[in-house]
């Protein structure tokens, strides 16, 4: 029997998940920050472009799986590389929402005017609090980051795999056990 490293986590794809997870999330924060710099009810659709931007990175790591030596043979593989880039990214988009909610408004549980946190907001939707607004950010930072991006993983290693028949298993753990026959 031969043993060998899985490279689904060797140190060169562990960069490459921290790389795209960062992008991605860089790119989610970017239109936060656009959004908190201009915070009217009618720029909330900022967000969901946002989350459009850190799919798309998403969706670029998993297109780039297809041709790799290890990944590209199978379905799964690709899946689980794309995966890893998604949490990373999604973690990373939470914290640098909360932090940048922070910067824009200070103390998150200090009670304000509705027009200070949300300007032009309907009545059902007015919040008082960051915290509030805080809240409606993470819901796309995380919820709607890692459902899209998961679709997009999930459909981009089927869809974009030209070979399916050639499929072959993925292993799942630190080594990979061969034998030989």
């Amino acid at each position: 029997m031969i043993v060998m490293k899985n490279p689904l986590f060797d140190r060169s794809h562990i960069k490459e998940y921290l790389l795209f997870g960062s992008i991605a999330a860089i790119a989610f924060t970017a239109f936060v920050v656009i959004f908190l710099i201009d915070n009217k009810y009618e720029n909330m659709f900022l967000l969901f472009v946002g989350s459009m931007a850190f799919s798309l990175v998403i969706a670029i790591h998993g297109y780039m799986q297809i041709n790799r030596r290890h990944e590209g043979k199978s379905a799964v593989r690709m899946m689980l590389s794309t995966h890893l880039t998604l949490i990373v990214g999604v973690v990373l988009a939470t914290i640098l929402s909360v932090l940048s909610t922070y910067i824009f408004f200070g103390n998150l549980a200090d009670t304000k005017p509705n027009d200070a946190i949300i300007e032009n907001a309907h009545t059902t939707t007015e919040v008082s609090r960051p915290s509030g607004l805080v809240m409606l950010i993470l819901i796309y930072a995380a919820i709607v980051n890692f459902a899209v991006g998961s679709f997009l993983s999930v459909l981009v290693a089927y869809v974009g795999k030209r070979n399916q028949i050639k499929d072959k298993p993925a292993e799942l753990d630190n080594e990979i056990h061969l034998v030989k026959k």
